[in-house]
């Protein structure tokens, strides 16, 4: 467990253990302090509330993993849990704040919290209302950057399947035209499609001709080209660099 404890105002961070943040929380100076219990903390602990002075019947929930989503309000204290997206992963950050203090628990490092703590000597709250309000809104800036990300992601892949879907249709539209075109009945086929070469010559080599057609625009015209762009803007990129000598 690491028991981290801010002085406010300064913002001045130092390591401790729990029976010194009872007494700081007993006190009317205004701090902030991180509880991480760990990736693997033993279950068989005390509840943490005992162990900093709350009343354990109100605030029993705190630091227990895998609590859900709640909010408490009590005597002037309020107390909740938040999803934080950290990375790839979905953490939950504990809360505990009054007037004279914030106390924030999790398990595990939560880059959200560094960030926080780091801010703490420019944003400088006075009451644990006003750092709370601040603790959630770098929630809040943090999930709009992962729902930014996972849109411009969802984004990218539409965009390749639009590309696969009109690679298929540049391939197969000219060819479905030319099946309908001689599958209809009328003078010219029936004069001009007698002999086997004739069919030939017009059924199967337009059918060529169109998919060489086809392939010619959607590979050079599209893949080939783009790969040969990316290749000219490396190269410029590669020049551009100052020689090591």
């Amino acid at each position: 467990m690491i028991v981290s404890v801010v002085s406010m105002p300064e913002g001045v961070v130092a390591r401790t253990a729990l029976s010194e943040v009872r007494e700081r929380l007993a006190a009317h100076d205004f701090v902030i302090v991180d509880i991480d219990q760990g990736e693997d903390a033993p279950s068989d602990e005390q509840p943490l509330a005992r162990s900093l002075g709350l009343d354990d019947t109100t605030w029993e929930w705190l630091g227990r993993r895998n609590e859900p989503v709640r909010a408490d309000y009590h005597a002037g204290v309020v107390g909740c849990v938040v999803l934080v997206i950290d990375g790839s992963l979905v953490k939950r950050i504990h809360v505990f704040a009054g007037e004279g203090h914030l106390v924030t628990v999790h398990h595990g490092p939560v880059g959200l919290i560094d960030t926080f703590i780091g801010r703490l000597p420019e944003d400088t709250p006075s009451s644990g209302a006003t750092a709370v309000f601040l603790l959630l809104h770098g929630v809040l800036e943090v999930f709009r950057k992962a729902t930014a990300q996972a849109l411009l992601e969802v984004g990218e892949v539409e965009e390749a399947m639009l590309d696969k879907l009109a690679i298929a249709s540049v391939i197969f539209l000219p060819l479905s035209f030319l099946t309908g075109f001689f599958g209809m009945n009328f003078s010219f086929l029936s004069n001009n499609l007698a002999s086997e070469q004739t069919f030939l010559w017009l059924g199967i080599g337009m059918q060529v001709c169109a998919l060489a057609v086809a392939m010619y625009v959607v590979l050079y015209r599209t893949h080939w080209r783009r790969l040969r762009d990316d290749d000219r803007s490396h190269d410029a990129a590669g020049s551009r660099l100052p020689d090591p000598s």
